[in-house]
């Protein structure tokens, strides 16, 4: 069944091109009702790593087994996360939970020290990452959500390449500070693909291993980088949801525009075997008798109304032209996204629902499209945009029985929303 969404109303913020400070009041009290009938895939499972080799019905029939070794312990100091790196099942118990709910937040990875070779920089924010990162830690602590969907572009501007680097404590640990620990399940942006230049300007896969392998060696575990590609299939009550996170920066490193070295890193997978996994990660058939909500994570969009607005761009084009028609056959209801330093909310194809949170940190975000321009740009796409803003903001998520909901929160913690999609069949 294809998700389908009825609008009733939507928030738009009027300026063009504009950099900086968005109106806050704007922003609160705007809410927007969307009927939603989810796609009803049975089941899922959780792998990591590409390529793999065993069929649709192999990859799910192991969740049961994970589902009685892996505790679920979003709250406990241990939280749940991988143990190795490697194509290594990955599933979460959430059986005593009625509702599932979650976070996601992308871009905010900027030297609260500053980049003592760069020195300050224009398009930084600090200020705003902190305070975002307050108004988040303030809900974590709370006891609100399970986990964090982290998008990507986590350590500005060249990546970093060690697993004991400071700017893990100063740009990550001190700024996301809980005593409730829950996992940040992170992914790849194309910032954090700069770590990779070597010697001679030569590509290694040093700002890749970092992120990855600090998923072993922090003490905490808030860290969780298992591999470039996972998946993570959280069991609940009533639905098992899987969220597929899928290293983009990989797929539009061929494009024309990506002509650094760092974009033709050797640690990247062959485009076919990296597309190859991702169908039968998002399209695997789940658990019999479970009701299954697909959704995926990636540090790119499939289209933008901000500062990558035009459609001559060739970074997004692989993404659109291979990955997007896969997600909306196989019924992904939602996609979150960083990158575009803006707030958006975007119905694509009449199904997916693209949440772009990529505005934690950098301060350049512009609104370049409008909901007329966006759709005319992509006509057959059938778009339809709920939310459009300069101003920084984290998404919150919710997953019960019948309904998933979202809310878009901003630096001073008002709300925007929610946006009810329901009902699950």
């Amino acid at each position: 069944m294809a998700n389908t969404y009825e609008p009733v109303g939507a928030h738009f913020a009027p300026r063009r091109g504009v950099k900086g400070a968005p109106c806050a009041a704007a922003f609160v009290g705007v809410a927007v009702v969307v009927a939603l009938a989810l796609f009803v895939g049975s089941g899922g499972n959780v792998e990591t790593g590409t390529g793999l080799a065993e069929g649709a019905a192999g990859f799910a029939n192991r969740i049961g087994k994970q589902l009685a070794t892996v505790p679920y312990a979003a709250q406990l100091a241990t939280v749940p996360c991988a143990t190795q790196r490697g194509r290594n099942p990955y599933a979460i118990d959430a059986s005593s939970l009625e509702t599932l709910e979650f976070f996601a937040i992308g871009d905010w990875g900027l030297d609260t020290e500053y980049n003592k070779e760069d020195g300050p920089r224009d398009d930084w924010d600090v200020p705003l990452m902190q305070h975002i990162g307050q108004t988040l830690n303030a809900r974590i602590e709370e006891g609100q959500g399970s986990f964090v969907l982290n998008l990507g572009d986590n350590f500005y501007q060249w990546g970093i390449s060690d697993v004991e680097d400071v700017r893990w404590e100063t740009t990550f640990e001190n700024v996301f500070a809980t005593r409730r620990v829950v996992p940040w399940y992170s992914m790849l942006g194309n910032h954090d693909y700069f770590a990779n230049i070597g010697v001679d300007n030569k590509p290694t896969s040093a700002g890749i291993d970092a992120q990855v392998d600090r998923t072993f060696h922090s003490a905490n575990k808030r860290w969780c980088m298992p591999d470039t590609n996972y998946t993570i299939l959280h069991a609940t009550a009533h639905v098992d949801v899987r969220i597929v996170v899928f290293d983009s920066q990989a797929l539009v490193r061929i494009s024309p525009n990506a002509n650094s070295p760092a974009y033709d890193t050797r640690a990247s997978p062959d485009i076919e075997d990296h597309l190859a996994w991702l169908e039968r990660a998002v399209c695997a058939e789940g658990r019999k008798g479970r009701k299954t909500i697909v959704m995926t994570a990636a540090h790119h969009f499939f289209l933008s109304a901000g500062l990558y607005f035009d459609r001559a761009r060739q970074d997004e084009a692989i993404l659109r032209e291979r990955v997007l028609p896969v997600l909306t056959r196989c019924g992904v209801s939602m996609h979150f996204h960083g990158h575009d330093h803006v707030t958006q909310v975007i119905r694509i194809d009449k199904s997916l629902l693209q949440v772009g949170v990529g505005s934690a940190g950098k301060k350049n975000g512009m609104i370049l499209g409008t909901q007329d321009s966006l759709s005319k740009m992509y006509p057959e796409h059938q778009l339809q945009t709920y939310f459009l803003d300069q101003q920084a903001a984290f998404a919150q998520v919710q997953i019960s029985k019948d309904s998933v909901s979202l809310r878009l929160i901003n630096t001073s913690g008002d709300a925007w929303g929610p946006m009810v999609a329901s009902h699950i069949d």
